[in-house]
């Protein structure tokens, strides 16, 4: 059994070491190793160089900058020979790739645990009709220097070390913020399917969504085997710091953005960011549409499409006025768009879904079920009921 470890780098030279550490030295040896140089302008490159030379597993892939989403995708090209390699691309190998039975992303400036594939390949092998293993992460903090420990599958109400199908899942999450990229491990054949959105952030909204459906049984690992590093300039923490010295040097993708916003890097992120959710949730639901998930398991549809609606709410519907006056990618129309799919505005409905979801125990439920003394009816009834409002174009 082989695994394919895809890792995008850039500018990540005082982490790099460490990631790749934890990587050549997992317990569970049969992997190939994919490490994309997305244009760094630091010593990254020169760091995977020196691994290179030093393990026969290891391929680099040497490319302009493009962002974490085609980073990935030119991994997953390179391994399962989808096509070859464009001509500005250059790549260091030992030998010719084969198709690996499964796929784990890491991001360079995180690290495996020794045995995290390992604990992957156990579930595989004792398991073979299981897609996908989600396991746990802990995480650190840089400016702390603390590690701390969290849990993405325990926000679901199901029990741990089980699998299950996505449909099952999706229902049962407590929260309605889902994503998935480097948080466990795939069947590499997924890779003909599902590739990253290019050139938006939070691109493993929209692939979490789609690989999962693709999926019959996903395993539910309650062990931490990977720790996910937050620091100040990274991709997804640098965003909004009041602290004009930690605004990153930022991906020439983002330099658009940033001159259509007068040099403000704060109104350009969060430009990006809205226009990422309004690509992730029409992507999502054309996916959708292509693939007859409604026709072929119509309750995953229902999950995907609840899933949608909260983002479209929440996240669009509440904010697009912010960009009236500047809109480089034309994110109004998108707005149009995603109103055409069923999706529509409504500020109560907003309110009912930020209240449902903020709890973790929907305390809203509860206040409810006790001004309705006369009544018996279940929490869950009462969640059904708000929620059909909440779907409702009446509400």
């Amino acid at each position: 059994m082989n695994f394919g470890i895809i890792i995008p780098i850039y500018n990540v030279g005082d982490y790099l070491e460490e990631c790749l550490n934890s990587v050549v030295n997992q317990t569970y040896q049969n992997l190939q190793i994919v490490l994309v140089d997305d244009g760094s302008t630091d010593k990254s490159f020169e760091i995977a160089y020196e691994y290179f030379q030093k393990d026969q597993r290891i391929t680099i892939i040497q490319k302009p900058n493009g962002g974490l989403s085609q980073a990935r995708n030119a991994g997953m090209d390179y391994l399962m020979s989808l096509t070859p390699p464009p001509t500005d691309y250059i790549v260091y190998a030992h030998s010719k790739p084969f198709v690996p039975d499964y796929i784990h992303f890491l991001d360079s400036d995180d690290y495996f645990e020794l045995d995290c594939i390992k604990k992957c390949a156990e579930i595989f092998v004792s398991h073979p009709r299981v897609d996908i293993v989600w396991h746990e992460y802990s995480y650190f903090l840089e400016e702390t220097c603390r590690k701390d420990i969290t849990s993405a599958c325990r926000q679901i109400k199901l029990s741990q070390d089980y699998a299950y199908p996505p449909e099952q899942i999706f229902s049962k999450m407590r929260t309605r913020h889902f994503s998935f990229a480097w948080q466990g491990a795939f069947k590499s054949e997924f890779a003909y399917q599902v590739r990253f959105i290019e050139g938006i952030e939070f691109e493993d909204v929209a692939y979490g969504m789609m690989l999962f459906s693709c999926a019959k049984s996903i395993y539910l690992l309650d062990q931490k085997l990977i720790c996910y590093r937050i620091r100040p300039n990274s991709i997804s923490q640098s965003t909004l710091t009041k602290d004009s010295d930690l605004i990153p040097t930022y991906a020439p993708y983002m330099q658009v953005l940033v001159d259509a916003f007068g040099g403000d890097f704060k109104k350009a992120k969060f430009y990006s960011f809205f226009y990422a959710d309004c690509i992730n949730i029409i992507k999502t639901h054309q996916w959708i549409l292509e693939k007859e998930i409604e026709k072929k398991n119509p309750v995953l549809a229902s999950e995907l499409k609840n899933f949608l609606a909260f983002r479209a709410l929440v996240f669009i519907f509440s904010r697009k006025h912010w960009f009236r006056s500047i809109d480089p990618y034309h994110t109004q129309e998108i707005c149009d768009q995603i109103k055409s799919y069923g999706y529509k505005p409504n500020a109560l409905r907003i309110q009912i879904q930020i209240l449902l979801y903020k709890s973790e125990n929907f305390r809203l439920l509860k206040l409810l079920r006790e001004r309705i003394p006369l009544i018996d009816i279940p929490l869950k009834t009462i969640k059904g009921l708000i929620y059909s409002l909440f779907a409702s174009d009446k509400v």
